[in-house]
């Protein structure tokens, strides 16, 4: 078999190899939740302390923008969790520096391969 490179600038097509045995799901299941109503001060450690309670943290983001009713807001990525509706059952109401966070689940959802 002739194995050579080809001609610079030009693409080559590359096959994806099967493993046997690996299953198709590469990752864990990711269930991000968008966190609204925060206190200014927060920081991204103080979330991920307070959310880790419930279900294992995976991501913490924290925008430096504000939601349309102008509240600070975050994302926060919890794996593991096989029903999101019952995470959003365990955050509701919860309290934050005197605050109540509002908890939804992500309408934006990421791709895994894109999400780095």
């Amino acid at each position: 078999m002739n194995r050579h490179l080809p001609p610079y600038g030009e693409w080559t097509e590359v096959r994806q190899r099967r493993f046997k045995g690996t299953s198709k799901t590469i990752a864990p299941e990711i269930t991000t939740l968008f966190v609204s109503k925060l206190p200014t001060s927060m920081q991204k450690e103080e979330i991920n302390e307070k959310f880790s309670r419930y279900a294992q943290v995976v991501d913490v983001y924290l925008t430096t923008k504000k939601d349309a009713g102008g509240n600070h807001f975050a994302f926060v990525r919890f794996g593991g969790v096989n029903k999101a509706t019952e995470i959003i059952r365990q955050v509701k109401g919860i309290m934050l520096k005197d605050m109540r966070l509002e908890v939804n689940i992500d309408i934006f959802k990421r791709r895994m391969e894109g999400d780095k």
